[in-house]
Formats: structure tokens, C-alpha cells, sequence
């Protein structure tokens, strides 16, 4: 729901053509949210003085980390910390240590299944 909230900010700013202040996960295709400034010339990356987008960078995938994603390759796939999988197989019997996009649907039905089954015992 955020990142869908998000992404009809950002059309709207482009639709109406008033470069707008918003902020937006993953501008331009980079990992994380970063202040964006968005209108009819598109997406700008608009990072506070003194911080540069290397630093960003680094900030959002040391928080993609403690999320418990390990890294998202380049094809969209995310590869999941060890030791959060861990939990969830303990907890729920879940295990997913890799997941490309083409089975995101798949495994949030799978995962789903496993918190009813959780929350009945």
C-alpha cells in the first residue's frame, strides 16, 4: 500500500507537470527510498547537503540488511539473510533463502498460509 501510495504521488506529479518534492522507494532503480523531486521532465534524485547518493546507497542497503534481505540482484531477485530465514523456519516452517519476481505471488500465498496456520495453533 506505501509503495502504491508512493507511485500515485509521483504520477501525479508528472501528470500535472509541477515538479513536486515527494518521497520514493526505488527512484531511477536504485535500492531504498530517497527524496525525489518528480514533474514533466520526470525523476530527480534530491539528497540533502552534503549527503551523496554513494552514501544513500549505502544507508539503504545497510537497512535492507537489518530488514533481513542480504542483497537484490540485478534480474530483481532478493536474497534473504540467513539468520532471519532461520526465524521463520523455526516459527513457521517457512523457508525462502532466494526469491525472483516471477514467484513473488507464489511465495506471499505460501508465506500467508503459514501465519493462519501459525495463528491457529
Amino acid at each position: 500500500m506505501l509503495s502504491a501510495a508512493s507511485a500515485a504521488a509521483v504520477f501525479e506529479a508528472i501528470r500535472t507537470k509541477a515538479p513536486t518534492l515527494l518521497h520514493a522507494p526505488g527512484p531511477n532503480g536504485l535500492t531504498g527510498a530517497y527524496p525525489i523531486r518528480a514533474g514533466e521532465d520526470g525523476v530527480e534524485v534530491v539528497l540533502p547537503q552534503g549527503l551523496t547518493l554513494e552514501e544513500a546507497l549505502r544507508i539503504n542497503q545497510e537497512g535492507q540488511r537489518l530488514d533481513g534481505i542480504e542483497k537484490i540482484g540485478s534480474d530483481g531477485t532478493v536474497y534473504f539473510a540467513e539468520r532471519n530465514m532461520a526465524l521463520l523456519k523455526e516459527t513457521l516452517g517457512y523457508e525462502c533463502r532466494q526469491m525472483p519476481l516471477a514467484e513473488v505471488e507464489q511465495r506471499a500465498k505460501e508465506l500467508r498460509a503459514k501465519f493462519a496456520e501459525h495463528l491457529a495453533r
